[in-house]
């Protein structure tokens, strides 16, 4: 799971609505190496509609609107 998490999280980093906060390709790839950590990403537009949806939501017990600030996430 932990494996599963840090790929997630490693994507939604790349598609962040402002590229300054997007990964670069070496940190992506020490992230799936596990060599370091990653932070929760904030939601970027492209995924707020998803979690918007009523539907979405309710077939998905497990999906968290709340997320911690890391807009400041390294580069």
């Amino acid at each position: 799971m932990e494996q599963l998490e840090r790929m997630l999280y490693c994507a939604i980093w790349c598609i962040q609505d402002n590229e300054d906060a997007r990964l670069s390709m070496g940190k992506v790839v020490q992230i799936l190496e596990g060599s370091i950590s990653v932070d929760i990403p904030p939601i970027p537009t492209s995924l707020q509609c998803l979690l918007e949806s009523d539907s979405f939501v309710k077939q998905t017990p497990y999906v968290s609107t709340s997320y911690e600030d890391s807009s400041s996430y390294p580069t």
